[in-house]
């Protein structure tokens, strides 16, 4: 943790205030990772590969001068591709250039795959959280900015998110941070 903790005041450093200092920092998990979604969009990308090709194969060796057909297909099999291992490679990317840190009074998040961009929250500005945990202690936590409500209990996944929530994905020890974060929010929210 000590090393990720520099790692961030390195990070972070030029943009922290005055007597503010890094009290967590981390990473989410690097590499492949499966999420609870996936469950519905493996099957439906491999159906959607299936299709396509099959339309490929009909519109280029069945119908006999449909071959401008084929071309209408070239995007949806893109589209497959991309559905199919794609969006793994692109997940990875994201995920190898975010990085989390809390400080005494802020959340920082740092993101992003062609434009890196750094977004900063105060803990007076978050009202609720929530989070899920696996069992090896690794998890998401959703935290909700004042004014955005959350869906009903369930998954946390990127692509759930209500606009405008904060999450921080798939990171180790998720108790131990949820636990900081609620902490902070609830010594902000009695202060008001």
């Amino acid at each position: 943790m000590f090393q990720a903790v520099r790692e961030a005041e390195l990070l972070f450093g030029e943009i922290l205030l005055k007597n503010e200092s890094i009290i967590w920092a981390g990473r989410p998990k690097q590499g492949f990772a499966l999420k609870s979604s996936d469950k519905y969009l493996i099957p439906f990308s491999i159906f959607w590969c299936g299709f396509i090709f099959i339309w490929e194969y009909i519109t280029l060796y069945v119908l006999e001068g449909a071959t401008i057909l084929s071309f209408f297909g070239i995007p949806f099999i893109l589209i497959g591709l991309y559905l199919l291992i794609g969006r793994y490679f692109m997940d990875a990317s994201i995920r190898k250039n975010t990085y989390y840190a809390l400080s005494d009074n802020r959340v920082f998040i740092r993101t992003g795959v062609w434009n890196i961009s750094t977004n900063i929250y105060r803990f007076k500005d978050l009202s609720q959280i929530q989070f899920t945990e696996k069992a090896d202690g690794s998890g998401n936590i959703l935290i909700r900015p004042v004014g955005i409500t959350f869906p009903q209990e369930g998954k946390l996944n990127r692509s759930a998110l209500p606009q405008g929530a904060i999450q921080f994905e798939l990171i180790d020890s998720v108790k131990k941070v949820f636990l900081l974060l609620q902490e902070k929010i609830e010594r902000e929210a009695s202060t008001k």
